[in-house]
């Protein structure tokens, strides 16, 4: 017996379809979402030590200290855990596929990890080189200065050069500075510089 030949669909899919959600996309999603949001939550938990504000007797603070640490031995095991688990898939992955498929997933996650930390934060510091050169030079870009005041680091500018001299800024300079954030309206003592 011959089987009957496919039937050829005659509608076309349109582009956007291939990006409606499926059942298959949204477990998923689902799945990534509940893998990946409560493990730092959990880690922030149990690696975190809040500041008792009460004044505790002896055997409080020892009783304190032995929570923080048996939150910090269970973030740890954790810690150990998931890093056990990623190092055994990765092992298990590499040795089911074949070097044309472990190299590309070894070349994106060399190529995320560059533009994580060398491509992102140069183009980051190159956008602010920017925007200061530009309102240096013109006032086409001084609203955004206005809005967001920590691109100008005055301070630790002042700080920085206290430091590398070995003496604090001059009076003159100290009350330009003051002059400015009274302008602004930052109340600092200049007796920390």
């Amino acid at each position: 017996m011959v089987p009957k030949p496919a039937v050829c669909s005659s509608t076309t899919k349109k582009v956007w379809d291939q990006f409606l959600p499926t059942w298959s996309t949204f477990f998923a999603t689902m799945t990534g979402l509940m893998s990946s949001v409560p493990v730092p939550l959990i880690l922030i938990t149990l690696f975190k030590k809040y500041p008792v504000m009460e004044v505790l007797t002896p055997e409080e603070k020892h009783f304190q200290i032995g929570i923080w640490r048996c939150k910090q031995t269970l973030g740890w095991i954790l810690v150990l855990a998931i890093h056990g688990i990623t190092v055994y898939w990765l092992m298990m992955f590499s040795n089911q596929y074949d070097w044309p498929v472990f190299g590309k997933w070894v070349n994106s996650g060399v190529q995320s990890l560059v533009h994580r930390f060398v491509t992102a934060p140069l183009l980051r510091g190159l956008v602010l080189l920017l925007i200061l050169l530009l309102s240096k030079s013109s006032g086409c870009c001084d609203f955004m200065l206005v809005f967001f005041p920590h691109i100008i680091p005055t301070e630790e500018l002042l700080r920085t050069a206290a430091k590398n001299t070995g003496e604090g800024p001059s009076q003159k300079g100290k009350d330009k500075l003051a002059e400015e954030q009274a302008d602004q309206g930052v109340d600092m003592d200049l007796g920390d510089l």
